[in-house]
């Protein structure tokens, strides 16, 4: 059954943006994003901007590692109104500029992060250091986390609640942690597998919707 047509003056109050893959285009055959927005993408959300509409940023991305796209669209060129944003896949809520987190939803991500573990025990960790970059149990692929990487421990990164637990098996595929996430359930979070061996551990019944 088709829908109905839209009035011709129909304009939409909010324009949530993914960035990765949507405002940015991927660098073929990895995980990354060209850090450019292209002329007819910066027209675009100019155009939505202009007729009223409310421009949020939703992303897995953590907030210090969307900030650089808000500049590049010039979202908070009227400095009167900080913009909102979703981040962290809807762990985060935050405001810019300046950053400043005004929501956050944490959890306990220690059994979920053991169960992978013992899967994939060469699998790389990372969760977000508030305005840094990532505390990691090794470094990542170059490119794939924004901000400075802190070796950490990997009981002292679960340690305690986190808003997003990221692991990431270079080793693997994305077809391998489907499976895995099956298998093991991973009670107590929700998740989501990347581009390749990359998942994302979340609170359960939290994504960029719920935040939006």
């Amino acid at each position: 059954m088709s829908k109905p047509p839209l009035p011709e003056d129909w304009l939409p109050r909010v324009l949530a943006l993914d960035i990765d893959g949507t405002l940015l285009k991927w660098v073929e055959g990895s995980g990354q994003s060209y850090e450019q927005v292209a002329p007819a993408v910066y027209e675009a959300v100019r155009a939505a901007l202009a007729a009223g509409t409310h421009v949020v940023l939703a992303s897995g991305r953590s907030p210090h590692g969307m900030t650089k796209i808000a500049d590049l669209l010039d979202l908070h060129r009227d400095r009167s109104d900080r913009l909102w944003g979703v981040a962290s896949n809807g762990a985060v809520i935050y405001r810019y500029p300046p950053l400043d987190v005004v929501h956050e939803e944490t959890f306990d991500a220690s059994d979920a992060v053991r169960a992978v573990l013992e899967q994939h025990p060469d699998a790389l960790v990372a969760v977000e250091e508030r305005g840094v970059g990532y505390r990691v149990n090794r470094p990542f692929p170059t490119g794939e986390l924004s901000g400075q990487m802190i070796e950490t421990k990997v009981e002292e990164i679960i340690g305690e609640p986190v808003s997003r637990v990221i692991i990431r098996d270079p080793n693997s595929s994305a077809e391998d942690f489907i499976a895995l996430g099956r298998r093991l359930g991973l009670h107590g979070t929700d998740y989501v597998v990347g581009w390749t061996a990359w998942l994302d551990l979340s609170p359960v019944g939290v994504s960029t919707a719920t935040a939006l």
